[in-house]
């Protein structure tokens, strides 16, 4: 299975602004600096690459299969599953199909959400390639920093300002920043299984 972004939040997960209100900072000299730290601390846990499966604001995925699972449930690696725009596979003649809305069903209340077969129906006969199915699908918990829960504001916001403070490396090479134990439980609390 494979994922890739498509369409990346609108937003920053947190504003500068507010990072700067939390540490009672007025100047703009470390700006530059919060704004990566911002980008380090949303983008380890959250996103296309974060280590908990979800994405903190609305973004656009395609995920691809190179077969119909045989449990037929298409698990999609990002959560909070949103929507569905679409179902698309190549066909036995080498054609790309969309999969009508009512051939597939959208799991959203679980982590991870997935894709299953409407009932009474088979998937299509798929061409034996890479990639032969690709769901696009939007995951996040809404559109703005007042959709997020608020402990992973909060959670955000201290990890932002304890690597400001402790001005550890963020990342060199293969080694990630220590981070409180208090907020690696905030944040493990989310991640999907």
């Amino acid at each position: 299975m494979g994922l890739s972004l498509v369409t990346p939040a609108s937003v920053a997960p947190l504003l500068l602004d507010q990072a700067k209100a939390h540490l009672r900072i007025d100047s703009t000299d470390d700006d530059a600096l919060l704004t990566t730290l911002i980008d380090a601390a949303a983008g380890q846990y959250f996103g296309e690459h974060g280590t908990t499966g979800r994405s903190l604001l609305n973004e656009t995925y395609d995920a691809t299969w190179d077969a119909w699972p045989v449990d037929h449930c298409l698990r999609l690696p990002r959560s909070k599953v949103q929507s569905v725009t679409s179902v698309k596979y190549i066909d036995t003649a080498g054609d790309e199909q969309t999969l009508a809305a009512d051939q597939y069903t959208l799991i959203s209340d679980v982590a991870p959400g997935r894709v299953d077969r409407a009932y009474g129906v088979s998937w299509p006969t798929l061409r034996t390639e890479a990639n032969a199915v690709r769901v696009r699908f939007v995951a996040g918990f809404g559109s703005s920093w007042n959709d997020i829960p608020r402990d992973l504001q909060v959670g955000l916001l201290h990890l932002v300002a304890h690597w400001h403070e402790t001005r550890e490396p963020i990342i060199t090479g293969t080694t990630v920043a220590k981070v409180p134990f208090s907020l690696e439980a905030i944040f493990a609390k989310y991640k999907v299984h």
